[in-house]
């Protein structure tokens, strides 16, 4: 048995034509609640924040706040962004609900590994079809005993313990690291946020979805 651990934004979603003008509402709430004017970055400079935790992204932004309204800000945000993707915004990457549906047909176990929150996650998975492939539990670090994403794959090991091979797939340094910490394999998607230069070095890394499925057959042969 095989599990494939996916992230999910730079890896099967980008939200970079609709995630500006959430932030922009949000920071309409946040100025009618408690006038502060936000100054809200490009979205250029959003994307090169997307797929870290929402502490790191909203502290990052907004070191003016405080925690807690750094918080309320991604809550909002978050809102907003579900609510576009709810209507149709954003994209999945080109090829990859074929590659998860051979793979679902394969019999291959799938999840989502991803510091979004949960509500996103499924806004996604719920208005693009894909939610029939991937297992129904999303282990998030909306828990609070998950601290990053090498918790997140850690717990879908202890839960999965009969795969015998597991696979970190995702476009962010930090994908990179959870399959280091948890000692299993790790292919990069280069088409992603990051380009390839968060994981340039490694072996397997993919630039389009037929690289991933090609990577994926490669590294689970005779497996699936």
């Amino acid at each position: 048995m095989v599990l494939l651990a996916f992230d999910m934004d730079g890896t099967i979603f980008d939200s970079g034509g609709i995630i500006s003008s959430a932030w922009q509402k949000a920071a309409a709430d946040f100025r009618s609640k408690y006038n502060i004017e936000l100054k809200i970055p490009s979205t250029e400079e959003i994307m090169t924040q997307i797929g870290y935790p929402a502490d790191v992204i909203y502290g990052k932004f907004f070191p003016e706040l405080s925690f807690k309204q750094q918080m309320e800000m991604s809550e909002l945000s978050v809102m907003y962004l579900c609510d576009d993707i709810a209507g149709g915004g954003g994209f999945i990457y080109d090829g990859i609900p074929e590659v998860l549906k051979n793979l679902n047909i394969s019999g291959v176990r799938m999840v989502i590994a991803s510091n979004g929150s949960l509500s996103y996650l499924k806004t996604i998975l719920k208005s693009k079809n894909l939610e029939h492939y991937f297992e129904d539990e999303i282990i998030t670090i909306d828990n609070a005993a998950i601290l990053n994403k090498n918790d997140i794959i850690k717990k879908y090991i202890e839960k999965y313990p009969d795969c015998g091979r597991y696979i970190m797939i995702g476009d962010r340094l930090s994908d990179l690291n959870a399959a280091r910490t948890n000692g299993i394999y790790f292919i990069g998607c280069a088409f992603g946020h990051a380009g390839d230069e968060e994981f340039k070095d490694e072996k397997y890394i993919a630039h389009s979805a037929d690289d991933l499925l090609k990577s994926i057959m490669k590294i689970t042969e005779g497996m699936i």
